[in-house]
């Protein structure tokens, strides 16, 4: 444990060595303090700190003041944060050892929430299907997965294109039939005739 303590910088310290690969525990402190040693063991240990600036002491494992946290947890400095700001620490299940193993995944997390790639069949049915497919494959650039990831990226485009025109469509339609139950006034006349020429520019696009 002395020597963990001294590689993390820590020149200060009570350690309690391990029993093999189990235990070990370690009060560790980068200033100067007067540390009053009152006991310890495999499963603690019990200090008073004279804090000789604030002219106080206090004990950490008092009824009123004890904090149990788990104790398997990562170290990092801020250079590492910097580089991989999006890890993530995971606590692996132990079988031979009463520590957890920590497993550090430095990969982005917008990885894990990536969309996976669902191709739909009612694509093949659209007239502009085949022709956006040619079209995608043609204009894309680099190696063969290069063009499939655009590939992938045009036609979840193109589908999103074709579910907001229908839905622009069933409104005006809606709409249409709406006015068409309607009295007619100059008012009505001038929705009916603007609404027409709304759905007609939609279905023109198909």
């Amino acid at each position: 444990m002395e020597r963990v303590r001294k590689s993390c910088g820590f020149l200060h310290g009570i350690d309690v060595s391990s029993n093999g690969s189990r235990g070990g525990l370690c009060l560790a402190w980068l200033e100067h303090k007067r540390i009053q040693l009152k006991s310890f063991s495999r499963r603690h240990i019990d200090v008073i700190i004279d804090e000789e600036d604030e002219g106080h002491k206090w004990r950490g494992n008092l009824p009123e003041n004890n904090i149990q946290e788990r104790l398997d947890r990562g170290v990092a400095t801020a250079e590492w944060l910097h580089l991989f700001p999006d890890f993530q620490l995971q606590h692996l299940p132990h079988t031979f050892s009463d520590h957890y193993p920590l497993l550090v995944n430095t990969k982005e997390c917008r990885e894990r929430t990536q969309k996976s790639f669902k191709f739909e069949a009612w694509w093949v049915l659209e007239d502009s299907f085949l022709n956006t497919v040619k079209d995608i494959w043609e204009h894309s650039e680099g190696d063969f997965l290069s063009k499939l990831d655009s590939m992938k990226e045009g036609l979840e485009r193109w589908a999103s294109q074709i579910r907001f025109s229908r839905k622009v469509k069933k409104l005006l339609s809606s709409k249409l039939v709406s006015l068409l139950e309607e009295e007619r006034d100059e008012e009505n006349i001038a929705d009916l005739i603007d609404t027409k020429i709304q759905l007609n520019f939609e279905i023109e696009k198909d």
